[in-house]
């Protein structure tokens, strides 16, 4: 991925900051990789928007698991007060922003069929889009190759639920034909394992 990457194009910034993470995630990140200092920093909102945000995001999610923030990386997280589910800044902001998109234009997530990303950090809008939207879009990042490398564990969608060997029949099972991803918040996050073999 690298000999496709054209310099004049990256900040010097960025350069720096990818050369930092290049050393410190590769070829094995820290289960924690989304609190290494460059990632924190860039990449997640201060948590005192959450009072103006959240309560604007849960007057419109028709499903409150999209809240629920995946623990691949270790993302910092708030409980939510009355849920059960915990939450980051990054998620309340990025589902406010995609809310009030459809809210501003009347159009919903779902009237795209591909959808492209110039800069997706470690992936939680791409993330979010495809819980949101119904069918299968064609999902486009461009991005730097360490952060091309991160957003496998953050936007894949979980596998689908196999059916039971017993059947559909057995008490307190039921048949499961292929779920949309936003039906399976909960198995969203994938093992840092898949992606990498994480260190501790």
């Amino acid at each position: 991925m690298r000999p496709c990457v054209d310099g004049q194009y990256v900040r010097p910034d960025w350069v720096q900051r990818n050369a930092e993470l290049e050393r410190d995630l590769l070829p094995v990140p820290p289960v924690d990789f989304l609190r290494h200092p460059s990632i924190a920093f860039q990449m997640f909102v201060n948590e005192r928007l959450l009072p103006h945000e959240l309560p604007y995001v849960r007057s419109r999610l028709t499903d409150e698991r999209l809240l629920a923030e995946p623990s691949v990386g270790e993302p910092p997280t708030v409980p939510l007060p009355d849920g059960g589910i915990r939450t980051s800044s990054n998620t309340v902001h990025q589902l406010f922003h995609l809310l009030r998109y459809q809210e501003a234009t009347g159009r919903r997530i779902d009237d795209a069929a591909t959808i492209v990303e110039w800069g997706g950090g470690f992936g939680a809008l791409m993330r979010l889009i495809v819980a949101m939207h119904s069918g299968e879009p064609t999902c486009v990042i461009f991005d730097t190759p360490i952060f091309s490398a991160v957003q496998p564990a953050r936007t894949r969608r979980p596998p689908a639920p196999q059916p039971d060997p017993a059947g559909p029949h057995r008490q307190g099972t039921t048949a499961a034909g292929p779920a949309r991803a936003r039906d399976q918040l909960s198995a969203l996050a994938v093992t840092e394992g898949e992606v990498w073999g994480v260190r501790r």
